[in-house]
């Protein structure tokens, strides 16, 4: 596909109130800041896809209550301590994510001695490290569900997780149909999500179907309490359109359609961006643009359902910087079970 949008770049909030976040943004890229970052006193700091969790400094905060999305980059740091090396896992939008992620936190902390760059990915290098994963050794099947399938675990009567690596898999069996929820211990951002779907196609995989959240782009849209879905998305520029599985379930109350727009960092989506693309569109993240183009690349079905998680067209209390609150956890499991429901009527079409 050709880039008539270059997003390789790194986005620095100076000022959180450009950002549609406003000042939630500060908690935020905090929770996404290694520790050791904000004690460094050197003069570089390079964001490179290394997957490397042995002989580097693990993130202090990572969410290990969690079965799945938990693993975050890493650090290692230079022997004359003047360069700090955050290791990504390979893929071209998580580098520039963390980049401007940590572009901005030094900026809004008016540290200006230390300059942020992103070392150039080799080819290959994100399906090159997919591959030593166990993906490749998941279960024939006919439907693959990927996001938040922690929270999808009664679709599979809980059948056990399998696999002994960083993706685990339950199964179960519908309308003659063999369906896997798959989880992944990473997390596989942006274009990382694309490599994904096209190894799954590559084992002939029929159906790839993507839970989890989104960001909305109308001010109607309540955080936390709607769905979203629909049949198209920008990437780069150019318009990807497919068969939504779930195009018969939009008379569900709280479901929204629309179209949706593949940008690869939350640090992109600041009120320059919303003014002069976002409010046009229904939807944003960085997942499905990928992963829908890898879909009709490879002949296979794809369509997603979500969790409207936060609306940069008006400020609310409920965003990204605050997903953990017990009232916004209640909302979303309440929202988790309206998925299942309408995954489980659909299961015909997967």
């Amino acid at each position: 596909m050709g880039n008539s949008i270059n997003f390789n770049y790194i986005n620095t909030i100076c000022n959180a109130n450009d950002h549609t976040m406003e000042e939630a943004l500060h908690q935020y890229i905090k929770e996404k800041v290694h520790p050791l970052i904000t004690s460094f006193s050197g003069k570089k700091i390079i964001v490179r896809g290394k997957y490397e969790r042995t002989a580097s400094s693990i993130n202090t905060n990572e969410k290990t209550d969690k079965l799945f999305n938990w693993k975050r980059p890493t650090v290692e740091i230079s022997q004359d301590k003047q360069t700090l090396f955050l290791n990504c896992f390979p893929g071209q939008d998580y580098l520039y994510h963390y980049a401007s992620i940590l572009s901005s936190y030094l900026n809004l902390h008016a540290i200006k001695n230390i300059k942020v760059s992103v070392e150039p990915l080799a080819a290959n290098a994100c399906i090159n490290e997919l591959l030593k994963t166990n993906i490749t050794e998941i279960p024939k099947c006919d439907t693959v569900i990927l996001g938040v399938v922690e929270k999808l675990h009664s679709f599979t009567q809980y059948n056990s997780w399998q696999g002994a690596g960083d993706f685990c898999w339950s199964e179960t069996s519908a309308h003659r149909k063999k369906i896997i929820l798959l989880g992944c211990k990473f997390s596989f951002w942006g274009d990382i999500a694309g490599d994904l779907v096209s190894l799954l196609a590559s084992k002939k995989i029929k159906t790839v179907i993507y839970t989890g959240k989104l960001g909305g782009l109308q001010p109607s849209m309540q955080p936390n309490l709607m769905l979203a879905t629909g049949n198209n998305s920008i990437l780069l520029g150019k318009e990807i359109s497919w068969n939504n599985i779930f195009s018969n379930s939009l008379t569900t109350s709280t479901m929204n359609s629309g179209a949706h727009y593949t940008l690869p960092s939350v640090l992109y989506e600041d009120k320059n961006w919303f003014n002069g693309v976002g409010r046009k569109y229904a939807f944003v993240d960085p997942e499905i643009g990928w992963m829908a183009h890898a879909a009709k690349t490879s002949d296979i079905n794809f369509s997603y359902i979500h969790i409207i998680s936060d609306n940069l067209a008006k400020v609310r209390n409920e965003n990204l910087s605050n997903e953990r609150n017990k009232n916004i956890l209640q909302k979303r499991q309440l929202s988790t079970q309206k998925i299942l429901n309408i995954i489980r009527a659909n299961v015909d079409l997967m």
